[in-house]
């Protein structure tokens, strides 16, 4: 594996499949989602929350990234609303029949989803109708994100403004059904599994490095060490 620096800031965006709901604080027959459980692989002292969790406005699919995120500046100086935004694309099915979406966090209220959704709208983004969606299995999520990393050991890193993500650098990438694949072989080979995964990708001129998001509070360094080794062995 390359030797990288001790610190990586750069942009790039995080895979994962994950159960959502159908939102009622919403503007009408749009179509707004809510990720049920942030971290399902994470079970293990999960403390009791109210929070909102993650919140996707979909959007017809003709944004590219960066439409997202000029609006995005604009809806945010508009409203006296504390919320996160990102560009995101989510699949449902088998076939992964894709859609755009806005995804938001750090929402204190879901009366302001209405709100936000009209300062996007006059911002001149188009929302998608209300789809008839199976909602009964995971759906596909890939995030837009910039990663901000410390180096905790070689080839694993932490990151800076959340210690309970952890991430681990892969020799080889994929896509995510090779991720899926290759995560419950290293599961079936690991001491524990209540630790949740994602595939993370960053964007380099050299190319892309392909990372393990690990969510678990109370994993060991070692247990990372001994994960990172798995991981690359399976690979």
């Amino acid at each position: 594996m390359e030797i990288l620096t001790k610190t990586i800031v750069a942009a790039g965006s995080i895979t994962k499949k994950e159960k959502v709901k159908a939102v009622n604080s919403k503007l009408f027959n749009t179509t707004v989602l809510e990720i049920e459980e942030p971290y399902p692989g994470y079970y293990h002292a999960i403390p009791v929350s109210n929070s909102i969790n993650s919140i996707f406005l979909l959007v017809q699919n003709k944004y590219f990234p960066e439409s997202i995120l000029r609006a995005s500046e604009q809806v945010k100086k508009s409203l006296d609303v504390k919320f996160d935004a990102a560009y995101s694309r989510i699949g449902f099915g088998n076939n992964l029949d894709t859609h755009i979406a806005i995804r938001l966090i750090n929402l204190e209220s879901y009366e302001d989803i209405k709100q936000i959704q009209l300062a996007y709208s006059d911002a001149g983004i188009e929302f998608e109708p209300e789809l008839n969606l199976d909602l009964s299995v995971p759906i596909s999520i890939n995030i837009n994100r910039l990663f901000s990393l410390n180096s905790i050991s070689d080839g694993i890193y932490e990151n800076e403004f959340m210690s309970g993500m952890k991430y681990i650098l892969l020799e080889k990438g994929g896509d995510w059904e090779w991720f899926e694949k290759l995560t419950v072989k290293v599961k079936n080979n690991f001491n524990r599994n209540n630790f949740d995964v994602a595939h993370g990708v960053i964007f380099r001129k050299e190319g892309l490095l392909d990372m393990v998001r690990v969510y678990d509070k109370n994993i060991t360094l070692s247990e990372l060490i001994e994960l990172k080794k798995l991981y690359n062995l399976y690979n």
